[in-house]
């Protein structure tokens, strides 16, 4: 029986320590994509109850409901109190979208889920009402999301936010 000299047992120790490397770079590798991965769940979520509250302050009442689809419409019809509610709603509004405008860009918003956020912000900004508002406030919001906004807005088909409110008095 051979025995090992002092070089061999040294490069057999280190094809163990690379080895014991390798393995610890995958599951490195694997526990970042796992990370990644509920972050995304994650911030998800996150906007998912911020659009959830957003919509249950529009539905909470018929006045509400009523000044956003004024003030969506036509802008320059609401009176002074209703601007204000009107613009406290935009503020919220375009505040949601930027935040996961932002997550997007860093990764932390998976592309499904912001695909269908950002046609429901393009379409939104498209009504006149809140592309009244946005062109007011715009210096409240980074300048990097607002140039994306108009951007996109130009190359984005948008969809009629009312159509089927037109639908459904068509059939009443």
């Amino acid at each position: 029986m051979e025995t090992l000299t002092l070089e061999q047992a040294y490069f057999i120790g280190e094809l163990i320590a690379a080895f014991g490397v390798i393995v610890s770079l995958l599951y490195l590798g694997r526990q970042m994509k796992q990370n990644t991965e509920a972050n995304q769940v994650n911030a998800a979520q996150v906007f998912v109850d911020m659009f959830n509250t957003f919509t249950a302050s529009l539905g909470s009442s018929d006045d509400m409901a009523d000044i956003w689809y004024r003030g969506t419409s036509d802008y320059q019809s609401l009176n002074v109190q209703e601007t204000i509610r009107f613009n406290a709603l935009a503020h919220q509004w375009f505040r949601i979208i930027e935040s996961a405008y932002q997550q997007w860009k860093r990764g932390a918003v998976d592309k499904d889920f912001w695909v269908g956020l950002s046609n429901c912000a393009l379409d939104s900004y498209s009504v006149p009402g809140l592309a009244a508002y946005s062109q007011i406030r715009q210096h409240w919001h980074g300048p990097e999301f607002m140039k994306w906004l108009e951007s996109t807005k130009r190359n984005h088909e948008s969809k009629d936010l009312y159509a089927f409110l037109e639908q459904k008095n068509n059939k009443l």
